[in-house]
């Protein structure tokens, strides 16, 4: 049996079927809330769910699309907030933090995470997620002398407290 999880903007509304709402009905709810379901549900009177069913129906791509161009008419205004931070140089130091995770977006081939770890020995790529993960170096198929310089690397990431980043 699956279990419903209860939000504080779900509780004390009912679920209502999705077909009891109109795209006329759905596009007027949307209008300025920036493509977030919860506030879309809010103005209909209904739950997060309905609002994601309601935008899965086959007949409702042109409120898909509706939906889509509202969520990016606010994702162009949080780039000009972070393009304008990045012009700003009176502070150095989030100008260069904003720098950094806009190029991860938009460039990254060059300057995005590394999510993989490449093992040479027989070219097997390890996923990991971004920030902290576990490895048995035991387990890779390297020399000695290249187990003892990830161990070393590890623990001077560890030390530095950088995630293993070299200051510039």
């Amino acid at each position: 049996m699956r279990k419903r999880v209860l939000n504080s903007s779900s509780v004390g509304k009912k679920r209502v079927r999705a077909s009891r709402y109109t795209k006329s009905a759905f596009l007027a709810a949307l209008e300025g809330t920036g493509g977030i379901k919860a506030t879309i549900a809010t103005r209909l009177g209904c739950v997060r769910e309905t609002v994601t069913e309601l935008l899965q129906r086959n007949d409702w791509a042109d409120v898909r699309a509706a939906f889509l161009a509202e969520r990016d008419e606010v994702a162009d205004e949080a780039e000009g907030c972070i393009r304008d931070a990045i012009m700003d140089k009176s502070d150095v130091k989030t100008a260069t933090q904003n720098a950094r995770w806009y190029l991860s977006k938009v460039r990254p081939d060059k300057f995005g995470d590394r999510n993989t770890v490449t093992v040479e020995a027989d070219k097997k790529f390890l996923p990991t997620q971004s920030g902290d993960f576990n490895v048995d170096v035991s387990t890779l198929n390297l020399d000695l002398d290249t187990k003892r310089k990830i161990l070393a690397a590890l623990e001077e990431a560890q030390v530095t407290g950088n995630g293993g980043r070299r200051a510039l």
